[in-house]
């Protein structure tokens, strides 16, 4: 058998050693293509035998999901104005008298005025 030594890397007949390639063998290979052949979907590089490293924003094996940051948390509940009587979450007890009582009725309205002609 020829063997040869290029780089780091050995060479078997003109083969490389499982997770490497390129022409001299040197370059790892990810998923079966090398980083210049988009190995890591072209949003990061081939570092070691199936080991993609991805760019900023980019994850998972390939390198093929949008990593986005997390939702930003709720915005914190509405609180009431507090003050206003007869409103159940200022804090303030309805007027004088019972819950179950009915507020008074609005004043009558002024007699009619009448005109005379002269």
């Amino acid at each position: 058998m020829l063997r040869s030594l290029v780089g780091s890397e050995m060479c078997i007949r003109d083969r490389c050693r499982a997770g490497w390639g390129g022409w001299w063998c040197t370059e790892p290979v990810c998923h079966g293509l090398l980083t210049r052949q988009k190995a890591c979907s072209d949003h990061g590089s081939c570092e070691s035998p199936d080991q993609c490293s991805c760019d900023d924003g980019w994850t998972g094996q390939l390198c093929d999901i949008v990593d986005q940051p997390p939702p930003p948390p709720p915005p914190p509940p509405i609180e009431e104005e507090p003050g206003i009587p007869g409103n159940e979450n200022s804090g303030q007890p309805n007027e004088p008298g019972s819950e179950d009582e009915e507020p008074p009725s609005p004043p009558p309205p002024p007699p009619p005025v009448s005109y005379t002609h002269l």
